[in-house]
């Protein structure tokens, strides 16, 4: 059941609807699960777990994990990824972005980032990519993230015409 309500999920499902005639608002509500949040609490809990059993040494923690965690690190430390909040900020200095209180709900947030492209002509395109969240920070990650996808699907080999 997780998969199908992870942010991963719903994040896939609503890029590959963005085109560049219509971004629609997405709205996270019920459902979405912090998928990194709660992959994060599960391995803090295994870790702990390895640290009781092994009598507290933490020497022996790492000879167990070390093994799970050794290549996503090596991959990771080698080429660090940049996150798509500051590949669009690089891409698009001029952004606007803003979040705001949903309206008659002050625990639920719209996020709102604007890229604008000047085409060939000096014509201005402006695209929004607004997403309901029940925080901000997840609103904000998830338009983010829509922008950074639509700029690689749709902007990244130049302004369309």
């Amino acid at each position: 059941w997780c998969e199908d309500l992870s942010l991963e999920r719903v994040f896939v499902d609503s890029v590959d609807s963005d085109t560049p005639d219509k971004i629609p608002v997405l709205n996270l509500e019920s459902k979405v699960v912090q998928a990194p949040k709660l992959l994060g609490d599960l391995v803090e809990s295994v870790i702990g777990a390895i640290y009781l059993d092994c009598g507290e040494d933490i020497m022996k923690v790492w000879e167990v994990i070390w093994p799970w965690f050794e290549s996503f690190y090596t991959s990771f430390s080698e080429k660090p990824p940049k996150n798509p909040k500051a590949m669009i900020n690089e891409l698009y200095p001029g952004l606007r972005r803003v979040t705001e209180s949903y309206p008659g709900d002050h625990y639920k947030f719209i996020a709102t980032i604007t890229i604008a492209t000047r085409d060939k002509d000096d014509k201005v395109s402006k695209y929004d990519f607004k997403t309901i969240g029940r925080d901000r920070e997840t609103a904000m990650e998830v338009s983010y993230g829509r922008a950074l996808h639509f700029h690689k699907k749709f902007l990244a080999n130049g302004p369309m015409s």
